[in-house]
Order: C-alpha cells, then structure tokens, then sequence
C-alpha cells in the first residue's frame, strides 16, 4: 500500500472514485473544471490517496489556507476509504496523518457527519457543534415564508432597537485587491492569505460573493444572496479582518436587509462567543423557527454543522472556511 498526493494527472481517477464510492452526483463529479479549481493551488492538487496494486483504496481531500501548504491549517474534505481495505490497514488514520504530516498547522473540518464525528473523536480530535446565529425579518408573514413548507411554525419576535451606524457600504469587486487586503492581512496574519481569499471569493467561477466593508474600518464582510422561495436572503460566509469588528457588522447588516426587504440573515461561526452577538438582532436558532441551510434542493430544516479539530482551542471557522458553502 502506498500514500502520497495526488497528481494533477490523476484528476479523472479522483473523480472516479468518488463517483464510485462517494457520491455519483456530487458537483466533484459533475464539473471536473470546479473540481480543479477548488481543490488546486498553484502547484498542488490537495488530494491525499492512498494506492493498491496502482488503484485508489481511500482518498482525504483538503483545502488549504495560506500559499504556502507547509505553513496552512488545512480543512478536510471528502474523507473516504473502501472498507475492505481499511479493516485490517488502517488507512483511514493513516490518510489522516499524512495530512498531518504536511504542515506545522493544525487541520480541521467542518459538517462531518455523526459516524464520522465519532470517529475522530475516538482518535482524540476536537469535536463540537458551531453556532447558528439569524435575524428574521419581523415584516415577513408565516405565510410568506413557509409557503412550502407543511410543517407549523409560530415566528419568534426578535425586534430590538438596533444601534446602526451609516458606515456600512458595498465595497466593489473590481477593487478587491492585494493592495488593499495588505493592510488587513498585516494586522491579523491568522486569516487566509490574501490570495486564497481572492481565489476563493473574488474568482469563484460559479458563486457571486458580496463584499462589505466599513469607512471606518478595516475588514471585509463576505455574504452570498440567496433565494428561498421567492424570497431574498443573506448568508454571512466569511470575514476578513478583526473578529472583534463582527458583531457591530452583524447591526449594520441587518440594517442594510430591512432596507432591502430581505427575509433572513444567518451566521455559522464557531470558537466565537455568542455573548458577542448580545443586542446585535442575530440570535441563536431555535425550535419555533427554521432557516434552511440546504437550499440545492431546498430542505425546511434546522441543520447542526459539526466541526473537527486537531487544536486544544476552537478556532473562529465559518461557512467559508471549509466547503460549507460549496455548489451541490
């Protein structure tokens, strides 16, 4: 048995098994040009694989979060391995560690399953549940929003009296650039590198992300627009500056989306007190209302995203950390 990376050459047999072994619709397999783009960076195509007599037995993607692999907290992705061969190899915990092997960072994942949640938990990973923080517009009616949906729902009330700034604006795309993201970067190494950002937001090929900045500050909010229905709304994917900054975003957001008629704002963080969000207008989810995350297709159900991690301390991970923001 042998384990080492995948080469950029061997793109048609990554897809193949996980057509094979994972999922015959994954978007992976259905648009092998997006598969190349999210899963390269520069030279590398971040697929861990393990071989027998020259054919793939398992296979532990990542996703890496500075230029430099050896210096990256690496996010994994499509962990899989043929059972057969993993009852008596072990090759599951040895993909694992290879990856490890791979950088001085810690890794992590986000939206492992229970069966997998376990298992990492029994190699003595960090496991845990991130929070799910919304506002609901109080405008919107039952009806309007759960048309669809046969399920009762009753809409909680979580009108406060927002303390907004003016500040908040739509920062261009086209401006988007090393330039400005330097002094950010500068101030907070911790984050992406500035050309994993531009990569995974400002030239994503088939998502339009939405950039957010403050006049007075130094950050950009990332959200992606959404439809439910025939509906508006907004995700909070990423951000990119001070965490300290993020909950006086959250009131200037919510500003913006009643200006704007948008039926919710929703937020997955994790290693973030949500004490921070107290009197912002985002609270976390509860029974009497849901705000779907699946939406290709829609499925009208509060979803739990766990995370995995190899550091003693939950690090501040959002949707856009990993693939929780990925095309079906």
């Amino acid at each position: 048995m042998q384990i080492r990376l995948a080469k950029k050459t061997e793109i048609n047999l990554i897809q193949e098994f996980i057509k094979k072994n994972w999922n015959a619709n994954h978007i992976f397999v259905r648009n092998r040009k997006f598969l190349k783009y999210e899963m390269s960076y520069k030279e590398n195509f971040n697929f861990a694989i393990s071989l027998h007599n020259n054919k793939i037995t398992g296979c532990l993607g990542f996703i890496q979060n500075k230029d430099k692999l050896a210096e990256s907290d690496l996010y994994l992705v499509i962990f899989k391995v043929i059972n057969e061969f993993n009852q008596n190899t072990n090759i599951g915990v040895k993909l694992l560690k290879f990856v490890q092997s791979l950088t001085i960072e810690n890794i992590h994942t986000i939206g492992a399953n229970d069966k997998v949640l376990n298992y990492y938990k029994f190699l003595g990973f960090n496991v845990g549940y991130m929070e799910h923080l919304f506002w609901l517009n109080e405008k919107k009616t039952e009806s309007d929003f759960y048309k669809n949906n046969n399920n009762k729902i009753s809409l909680i009330n979580n009108k406060i009296n927002y303390d907004y700034s003016n500040h908040l604006k739509i920062f261009p795309k086209k401006k988007l650039s090393d330039k400005y993201l330097k002094k950010i970067y500068i101030k907070n190494k911790k984050l992406k590198s500035i050309n994993i950002f531009l990569k995974r937001y400002k030239y994503h090929p088939i998502y339009k992300y939405t950039f957010f900045n403050d006049i007075k500050k130094d950050y950009i909010g990332v959200i992606r627009k959404v439809k439910i229905n025939n509906h508006n709304a907004i995700r909070i994917v990423d951000w990119y500056g001070d965490h300290k900054d993020l909950p006086k975003f959250t009131i200037d957001l919510i500003n913006f989306a009643k200006k704007n008629n948008y039926i919710f704002i929703d937020l997955y963080i994790s290693g973030f007190s949500i004490k921070n969000f107290k009197n912002t207008g985002l609270i976390p989810i509860n029974d009497n209302v849901i705000i779907p995350n699946y939406l290709e297709p829609i499925v009208y159900k509060n979803i739990k995203i766990s995370y995995v991690t190899t550091s003693k301390k939950v690090p501040i991970m959002m949707r856009g950390d990993c693939d929780q923001d990925r095309p079906s």
